[in-house]
Protein backbone atom coordinates (compact mmCIF):
# COMPACT_ATOMS: atom_id res chain seq x y z
CA UNK A 1 0.00 0.00 0.00
CA UNK A 2 1.45 3.59 -0.67
CA UNK A 3 0.74 6.58 1.32
CA UNK A 4 -1.72 7.90 -1.17
CA UNK A 5 -3.68 4.50 -1.02
CA UNK A 6 -3.56 4.76 2.50
CA UNK A 7 -5.21 8.31 2.25
CA UNK A 8 -7.68 7.46 0.02
CA UNK A 9 -8.86 4.49 2.21
CA UNK A 10 -8.43 5.88 5.68
CA UNK A 11 -12.04 7.24 5.16
CA UNK A 12 -13.62 3.92 5.28
CA UNK A 13 -11.60 3.17 8.67
CA UNK A 14 -14.02 2.86 11.74
CA UNK A 15 -12.82 5.46 14.53
CA UNK A 16 -11.26 4.07 17.71
CA UNK A 17 -12.76 6.14 20.62
CA UNK A 18 -10.60 4.90 22.98
CA UNK A 19 -7.45 5.48 20.55
CA UNK A 20 -8.60 9.12 19.94
CA UNK A 21 -9.99 9.86 23.22
CA UNK A 22 -6.14 8.71 24.90
CA UNK A 23 -4.61 11.49 21.62
CA UNK A 24 -6.82 14.08 22.62
CA UNK A 25 -6.19 14.20 26.00
CA UNK A 26 -2.62 14.13 25.48
CA UNK A 27 -2.27 16.38 22.27
CA UNK A 28 -5.84 18.53 22.44
CA UNK A 29 -9.16 18.26 20.58
CA UNK A 30 -9.05 17.11 16.84
CA UNK A 31 -11.73 18.73 15.02
CA UNK A 32 -10.59 16.55 11.86
CA UNK A 33 -12.43 13.26 11.28
CA UNK A 34 -10.08 12.63 8.79
CA UNK A 35 -7.13 12.75 10.97
CA UNK A 36 -9.14 10.38 13.61
CA UNK A 37 -9.70 7.94 10.91
CA UNK A 38 -6.03 8.09 9.48
CA UNK A 39 -5.00 7.43 13.56
CA UNK A 40 -7.23 4.56 13.90
CA UNK A 41 -5.38 2.93 11.22
CA UNK A 42 -3.83 -0.24 11.98
CA UNK A 43 -1.79 -1.53 9.33
CA UNK A 44 0.61 -5.07 10.11
CA UNK A 45 4.03 -3.49 8.42
CA UNK A 46 3.77 0.32 9.02
CA UNK A 47 6.21 0.77 6.22
CA UNK A 48 4.20 2.12 3.43
CA UNK A 49 5.60 1.65 -0.51
CA UNK A 50 7.01 4.27 -2.60
CA UNK A 51 10.14 5.78 -3.80
CA UNK A 52 11.17 6.92 -0.26
CA UNK A 53 11.15 6.30 3.31
CA UNK A 54 7.26 6.30 4.46
CA UNK A 55 6.77 4.62 7.78
CA UNK A 56 2.84 4.93 9.36
CA UNK A 57 4.04 5.91 13.17
CA UNK A 58 2.11 3.67 15.44
CA UNK A 59 -0.32 4.99 18.11
CA UNK A 60 2.17 3.83 20.23
CA UNK A 61 4.43 5.84 19.13
CA UNK A 62 2.38 8.67 18.87
CA UNK A 63 1.34 8.42 22.15
CA UNK A 64 4.81 8.54 23.37
CA UNK A 65 6.63 10.87 20.41
CA UNK A 66 7.49 13.66 23.29
CA UNK A 67 10.14 10.97 25.24
CA UNK A 68 11.37 8.70 22.24
CA UNK A 69 11.56 11.77 19.60
CA UNK A 70 12.87 14.46 21.77
CA UNK A 71 10.62 16.71 21.18
CA UNK A 72 7.21 18.62 23.23
CA UNK A 73 4.78 17.90 19.78
CA UNK A 74 2.18 18.27 22.89
CA UNK A 75 3.09 21.35 24.02
CA UNK A 76 3.46 22.63 20.25
CA UNK A 77 0.11 20.54 19.62
CA UNK A 78 1.31 18.41 16.58
CA UNK A 79 0.47 15.45 15.97
CA UNK A 80 3.58 13.28 14.24
CA UNK A 81 1.91 10.66 11.81
CA UNK A 82 4.85 9.66 9.40
CA UNK A 83 8.34 8.95 9.52
CA UNK A 84 9.74 10.15 6.25
CA UNK A 85 13.50 9.59 6.82
CA UNK A 86 16.50 11.88 7.93
CA UNK A 87 14.50 13.19 10.60
CA UNK A 88 11.63 14.46 9.05
CA UNK A 89 8.14 13.72 9.72
CA UNK A 90 4.64 14.46 7.83
CA UNK A 91 2.70 15.95 11.06
CA UNK A 92 -0.60 17.10 11.57
CA UNK A 93 -0.92 20.60 13.26
CA UNK A 94 -3.85 20.65 15.17
CA UNK A 95 -4.41 24.58 16.47
CA UNK A 96 -3.75 25.21 12.45
CA UNK A 97 -5.65 22.26 10.85
CA UNK A 98 -2.96 22.07 8.47
CA UNK A 99 -0.80 19.05 6.99
CA UNK A 100 3.35 20.09 7.59
CA UNK A 101 7.04 18.46 7.03
CA UNK A 102 8.61 18.82 10.82
CA UNK A 103 12.74 18.48 11.47
CA UNK A 104 12.89 17.06 14.53
CA UNK A 105 15.88 18.18 14.75
CA UNK A 106 16.03 21.56 14.51
CA UNK A 107 12.11 21.61 15.04
CA UNK A 108 11.33 23.44 12.08
CA UNK A 109 7.96 23.13 10.57
CA UNK A 110 7.73 23.98 6.90
CA UNK A 111 5.83 23.20 3.87
CA UNK A 112 2.38 23.12 5.11
CA UNK A 113 -0.74 22.52 3.29
CA UNK A 114 -4.43 21.65 3.46
CA UNK A 115 -4.29 18.55 1.85
CA UNK A 116 -2.16 15.34 2.89
CA UNK A 117 -2.24 14.08 -0.98
CA UNK A 118 0.01 17.09 -1.66
CA UNK A 119 3.17 15.01 0.53
CA UNK A 120 2.15 11.93 -1.16
CA UNK A 121 2.17 13.02 -5.19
Amino acid sequence: MTGYELMKESPTTKINDSLIDSIESKYGKIDDTFVKQLLSVHLDDNFLDGDDILRLLSSSEILSANENLGVNFTEKRIIPLFDIGDNDFIVYLITEQKWALMNIVDESVFSKEDDLSKFFN
